[in-house]
């Protein structure tokens, strides 16, 4: 007693294929520009970090001290 509505594939049945084909391909060309330029701000993001914390010396070595004996105020 219901409505029955037109599958997906009914709806479609009218539109030529090369329509169906475009939009596919428009989608998957969104797709690849998202990718792209997701890629790109990720290199970019990288190349900033080596620039910026390239300059930073982490864990540089403490100088040797020989022959010098600290004085130590205990008092």
């Amino acid at each position: 007693m219901g409505i029955d509505l037109p599958t997906k594939r009914e709806q479609n049945k009218n539109i030529p294929m090369e329509v169906l084909m475009t939009h596919t391909e428009q989608v998957i060309a969104n797709a690849l520009a998202v990718v792209a330029a997701s890629r790109a701000e990720r290199e970019r993001d990288a190349e900033r970090r080596k620039r910026v914390f390239g300059k930073i010396e982490i864990g540089r070595p403490l100088p040797v001290l020989k022959g010098q004996q600290l004085s130590l105020d205990l008092h």
